[in-house]
């Protein structure tokens, strides 16, 4: 599900996607598609010579409301957002959602890199959720085997939300993945968790 485009962007890896409204689509996204710690996928192609599809994956760690009108008393529009498509065409719907999203790598077909991707992710480029399904095979490496390379990528750059965001995404793959690795995820949770602790009793 296509849920917003790229609009800015604050680093190399760290982009803003501006979630689509009616006044950009018949349907835009439920609230529940871009919540904390949801993997995107990003429509920008990591290789143009792969021999298979790629696109960059990324995860989101951070939301804004926008809203020029709060503490504004001048005259404003105020003809119903739905109304405005018709009676006023060249309208700019200043209120709008952003979220922040965190480049971890890339899909390369059905395998996963996790790498700091080299190109520049384009404005307007879509932002699509990724599916649970592709959520797993791009934590599986080329040997066929459960990969977390970001995760101190994570906890570098996500600030203050690092931990609470790789606690989210461990949680995640625990649903995704069987018994397997369990025991794996497990201790990653229990080292975050004493970590968390232990920076909180400082």
């Amino acid at each position: 599900m296509v849920i917003g485009k790229i609009v800015k962007s604050n680093s190399h890896i760290d982009y803003l996607c501006r979630i689509n409204d009616k006044l950009e689509t018949e349907e835009p996204p439920d609230i529940s598609a871009y919540t904390f710690g949801r993997f995107v996928r990003i429509s920008a192609p990591i290789n143009q010579r792969a021999s298979s599809p790629s696109h960059i994956v990324g995860v989101i760690y951070n939301s804004e409301l926008v809203n020029p009108e709060f503490g504004s008393y001048g005259p404003r529009l105020t003809t119903p957002p739905d109304q405005n498509a018709v009676f006023s065409p060249d309208y700019v719907n200043e209120q709008f959602t952003l979220v922040g999203i965190l480049l971890l790598g890339w899909m390369d077909g059905s395998v996963g890199t996790h790498k700091i991707p080299p190109e520049i992710v384009p404005l307007n480029i879509e932002v699509s959720t990724l599916s649970d399904e592709d959520t797993r095979m791009f934590h599986i490496d080329q040997s066929q085997e459960f990969h977390l390379n970001y995760y101190s990528h994570l906890l570098l750059h996500a600030g203050r939300f690092g931990p609470q965001l790789v606690q989210t995404i461990l949680d995640q793959l625990n649903r995704l993945f069987d018994n397997r690795y369990a025991a794996m995820l497990a201790i990653l949770r229990d080292t975050l968790s004493w970590q968390m602790t232990m920076t909180a009793l400082k």
